[in-house]
């Protein structure tokens, strides 16, 4: 929002803004209808005291925060759409803030925090970003390392060794940084028949999908299934009152999500469908996800907490700068859309990522982003290894989420085996965009908590993980790290098929 708001709206307190002062200002050029814009803004003055107050509000008051960021969005919008001299003005404003924004982003690079309604760094220059520096540079991740030694086992099913199978697949394939087998790690979807599990029996597969696999005990799917049926009506304001009938009646988190996700997407879709617009990255995650994520994360609240748009992993951060003088530390990675913390270890544990405009198909974006949560989970497992290299990494589960096309996917991430890494699809479940969509609403609702559960039995795993450290015996050595088996030419190859000969 920052790119798109000039940095006098947060300079000038609100009771003094003037948008005949703001034009005279940068003296620009095609303000003829400047009274009738200056009106438009007046009309929104009570608004917009709401939206200067809503900067100072604790995080704790998530709720109050994302309905008036949401009215901010909303009056940013009919004042965007209005008045074609106030687009104009503004237009011109983005280019004076580029300053601003450059700015804004070496406060973040120094402190890891970001302020979770700046939407003004442009998605499609985000992404651009991205692949330019992944080709440019050194790996941006501590991906490229790989955890040894530990408690973990080898991984042999149907008399298959899988560690020598896919060290042999990787000096085959010359793989490129865009498959998961170049980091070592094993990706089951739904499929199963791309890259290396391509290349094993389907019966071995499903073996192994059920070796790593772990029911999900989450929600009562049919006391959701019913409450909703009680309440989301074809006709929008039926929904409406009997939303107010349950108000009263919320005797548990998983009701009251339930209800709070109902009135989130009523208020979303009534009148003007929010949904149907062009809404970038940073809007949807402002408007949309952030509410229903910081509502999920109330209940942990003293456990959690969420850090926002465009944010950087501090894991790889502090691996990429443990070798740097002073002088030479640098940004500390990649932006994030969003990450999970857990407070008093200040530990990292889970990823978002928003894959594109929500509405827009991106395929190449997708799968990159997707490669993108694999990398930043891998990181996140190699520093729980490195911090406790004696503990038990097998009971350490992370997760990561992503968004695409109005569908929201969770992957777990697990490092089971000796020198193999797994990572899989454990929840999938739409995002209403219509009314008429709302009729799966407890597919939505079910699925985000059932995300919930995932993620407090991380974190507890988590920190039984940093607490108990058990000791070195004859079986295992403490864990550390060896750089990747993707060898670039057939003297490395070499090497590598040298290596598990002796095996």
């Amino acid at each position: 929002m920052k790119g798109y708001i000039d940095p006098y709206f947060y300079t000038t307190p609100s009771e003094q803004w003037n948008l005949s002062t703001f034009i005279t200002t940068y003296n620009g050029s095609n303000y003829e209808q400047k009274e009738t814009a200056e009106n438009l803004i007046d009309s929104y003055r009570a608004d917009k005291k709401e939206c200067a107050y809503l900067f100072d509000v604790p995080k704790s008051k998530s709720v109050k925060t994302a309905i008036l960021q949401n009215r901010f969005e909303l009056l940013i919008e009919s004042a965007k759409s209005a008045n074609a001299t106030l687009n104009a003005t503004f237009i011109e404003a983005d280019a004076s803030v580029s300053e601003y924004q450059s700015s804004d982003q070496q406060v973040r690079s120094t402190n890891y925090e970001s302020n979770p309604f700046n939407t003004g760094f442009s998605q499609k220059r985000k992404y651009a970003f991205d692949t330019e520096e992944e080709e440019d540079s050194g790996e941006e991740y501590n991906a490229d390392k790989t955890i040894v030694g530990g408690r973990n086992t080898t991984w042999v099913v149907d008399g298959i060794n899988i560690r020598q199978k896919l060290t042999i697949y990787q000096e085959e394939k010359n793989l490129t940084k865009s498959k998961p087998e170049y980091y070592d790690v094993i990706f089951f979807n739904n499929k199963n028949q791309d890259g290396f599990l391509g290349t094993l029996p389907e019966s071995t597969i499903i073996k192994m999908n059920k070796e790593i696999m772990e029911e999900i005990k989450g929600a009562e799917e049919e006391d959701i299934r019913s409450l909703l049926s009680k309440i989301i009506d074809r006709d929008i304001h039926i929904t409406k009152e009997n939303l107010k009938e349950q108000q009263n009646h919320n005797d548990s988190f998983e009701k009251e999500f339930a209800l709070y996700f109902i009135n989130h997407m009523i208020e979303l879709i009534d009148k003007n469908n929010v949904l149907l617009e062009d809404l970038s990255e940073g809007t949807f995650i402002t408007m949309v996800l952030a509410p229903i994520l910081n509502k999920i994360f109330i209940k942990n609240k003293k456990d959690w907490y969420v850090k926002y748009g465009e944010t950087c992993l501090r894991a790889s951060a502090d691996d990429q700068n443990s070798q740097k003088r002073d002088e030479e530390r640098r940004s500390p990675g990649r932006k994030i859309d969003a990450i999970v913390i857990i407070k008093e270890e200040k530990e990292e544990f889970s990823v978002t990522e928003i894959s594109g405009p929500p509405a827009q198909k991106d395929w190449s974006h997708f799968t990159g982003d997707r490669m993108k949560i694999v990398k930043m989970l891998k990181t996140l497992m190699n520093r729980y290894a490195m911090l406790c290299p004696n503990s038990d990494i097998r009971i350490v589960k992370l997760y990561g989420m992503q968004f695409y096309l109005y569908q929201l996917i969770v992957y777990e991430f697990q490092l089971k085996y000796s020198e193999i890494y797994t990572v899989r699809e454990v929840l999938k479940f739409p995002l209403p965009r219509t009314w008429k969509d709302m009729k799966k609403a407890h597919e939505t609702v079910i699925g985000f908590l059932n995300y919930e559960q995932l993620l407090f039995r991380s974190s507890q795993k988590i920190k039984d993980f940093l607490w108990i450290e058990g000791e070195n015996d004859e079986t295992s050595q403490s864990m550390t790290t060896r750089m990747v088996y993707s060898p670039k030419g057939p003297k490395l190859a070499k090497k590598a098929r040298d290596i598990f000969n002796k095996l």
